[in-house]
């Protein structure tokens, strides 16, 4: 089967630009996709990503054409913020608003990945900020961390590795449906939350899921329960990766090339400047520039203590007072010249690439399909 797919979405003056024109729309160029591809059969869970899961109705997965722009086309990318300092969500938001300011300066939208939590945060204490975000069309997508069972050893992940196919795919979809308490890890059902909590607020069903899945069992669990309430897209890999449809009908989000490291370490970490033609040295075809937000003012967020304590889970009840954190902020200086590095980047690539979010690329894919 051939399938032709381009990537022509244009915004306005690109978000890392200055301020000069669009680049010119590129030609469709016919692109061959893959045969599709069988998916081994699996244990418990059946048939799916990584051998196990429930495979979607219609058997074989096909499998899409890899995002690439078409022969002398600008590549294209997005900007991405990864959300989640629910403990200090005042530093959160204000770099938030701050990444707006520069997006807006540049004609360009982002895509901010928001977990559960630093919503309901932002819900509660920062209701403005939400409405600028989609006052001014960034896109809103989902991404999880602890203690989300899918990505944290706990009691409620491993009840879902044992129960049968359909039994842990509804208990996932209420895990994704209510609130999980953060000092627990449990469900509490009385209250909504997961994916459903964006869902209701935003108006929409955020197109995009990312996360750390600590086995295949659990991301394919996942990520049939959201493509239940609506997720259209998952970040299978950061970097190196096509765009295939899942046996759960999800769409991996393609990124021939990721703007996040310089030999092997993340570039804001450093404290350096860096000419961003430098940094998206090679890019091609379709691709991400990453960051979270608290990469701008500390070494990690502030949840990371109430759960770990270097690389060791902590065991439940959690206490949600540690400070710890505190002592790992980023003095001044470094703070300034993150955020120069990631404005020049946003310069970047509004006068050179194809600024575009997940929502464009998926509509893309809709109209080729």
């Amino acid at each position: 089967m051939r399938f032709a797919f381009i990537l022509i979405a244009v915004l306005g003056c690109s978000l890392f630009g200055c301020g000069e024109g669009a680049p010119a729309e590129a030609t469709p160029a016919p692109q061959n996709a893959p045969t599709a591809q069988p998916h081994a059969k699996g244990g418990k869970h059946g048939g799916g990503q990584g051998g196990r899961g429930k495979r979607a109705k219609g058997g074989k997965a096909p499998v899409g054409a890899a995002m690439a722009a078409s022969s002398g086309a600008a590549p294209a990318v997005t900007i991405v913020v990864n959300t989640h300092d629910w403990y200090f969500h005042e530093m959160s938001a204000q770099t938030l608003n701050r990444q707006v300011d520069i997006l807006e300066k540049y004609g360009v939208k982002g895509e901010f990945y928001f977990t559960s939590a630093v919503f309901r945060a932002y819900q509660d204490h920062h209701p403005e900020l939400l409405k600028r975000l989609q006052d001014t069309g960034m896109s809103i997508s989902y991404h999880l961390r602890a203690p989300h069972p899918v990505s944290f050893r706990s009691p409620l992940a491993t009840r879902l590795q044992s129960l049968p196919h359909d039994q842990a795919v509804a208990l996932m979809t209420t895990v994704e449906t209510h609130r999980l308490d953060l000092s627990t890890g449990q469900i509490d059902e009385s209250q909504v939350g997961g994916y459903q909590l964006l869902k209701d607020a935003l108006g929409y069903a955020p197109p995009v899921v990312g996360f750390n899945a600590k086995t295949d069992v659990l991301s394919d669990l996942e990520l049939e329960a959201l493509a239940g309430l609506g997720v259209r897209m998952w970040v299978r890999k950061h970097s190196n990766d096509t765009m295939e449809l899942s046996p759960q009908g999800v769409l991996s989000r393609p990124s021939q090339f990721t703007v996040s490291k310089v030999d092997g370490e993340h570039w804001w970490k450093s404290n350096k400047a860096y000419d961003p033609a430098t940094l998206f040295a090679g890019a091609e075809g379709y691709g991400v520039v990453l960051i979270h937000e608290h990469d701008f003012y500390a070494q990690g967020p502030g949840w990371g203590d109430v759960y770990f304590d270097e690389k060791k889970q902590h065991k439940a009840p959690f206490d949600l007072t540690v400070h710890a954190q505190d002592s790992r902020r980023y003095p001044d200086d470094h703070v300034a010249q993150t955020w120069a590095t990631w404005e020049s980047l946003v310069a970047y690539a509004a006068q050179n690439m194809r600024v575009v979010t997940s929502k464009d690329i998926i509509a893309e894919y809709d109209a080729q399909h």
